[in-house]
């Protein structure tokens, strides 16, 4: 499967006079213009240069616009000026950057959101945090400093029921009396999660 590459999308065919680099005859040369676009698993992401190919209808000759004479370049100036890119060949950019602002606004409200969850934070707050085992211990705020917040943690069992409502016996258990400290973009990643 071909993940990225080029393609070229035919845009406009016209039969302009001129003479025949090839064969010299003044004649009809079918002009055609093609829009390239560089694509991404198919889908367009942008377009580039747009290219002309020449045919001359007396002797078959094929040359593209890198090889055009005066007139020929000309003339092919001319009609590429008045053909518009097709807007569906941004449709991946477009995407790109639909997903990258849909993400800057999502880490920017989870983001708001932690940072709430940390203002709020006040002395004798009581939380339950999760441990590796999967228990939980009780956590009491002793002060919330400029960056870090620094909490005594609970001298109690963990528990092991997340539904239990935490109680004012609880909250008035032991804690330590040392304040542990825990900076707040430490916080930020455990209230995203």
């Amino acid at each position: 499967m071909i993940l990225y590459g080029s393609k070229a999308k035919h845009l406009s065919t016209k039969m302009l006079q001129f003479r025949c680099k090839s064969c010299g005859q003044v004649d009809k040369v079918q002009l055609s213009v093609y829009q390239p676009y560089i694509h991404l698993l198919k889908v367009p992401l942008f377009p580039t240069k747009k290219i002309g190919i020449a045919l001359c209808t007396q002797c078959g000759h094929i040359t593209d616009n890198s090889n055009f004479n005066a007139d020929l370049s000309t003339g092919f100036n001319r009609i590429k000026s008045i053909i518009s890119t097709p807007i569906w060949t941004f449709a991946g950019a477009f995407l790109i950057v639909l997903f990258v602002s849909a993400t800057v606004v999502y880490e920017s409200i989870q983001s708001t959101t932690a940072d709430k969850h940390i203002k709020s934070n006040r002395k004798e707050n009581v939380y339950k945090f999760k441990n590796k085992d999967g228990s939980y211990s009780l956590y009491s705020i002793d002060r919330n400093a400029a960056d870090t917040v620094y909490v005594l943690v609970s001298k109690n069992a963990p528990i092991f029921d997340v539904n239990m409502d935490v109680s004012s016996s609880e909250r008035n258990a032991g804690y330590t009396l040392q304040a542990y400290p825990i900076l707040h973009s430490s916080l930020r990643t455990i209230y995203a999660d």
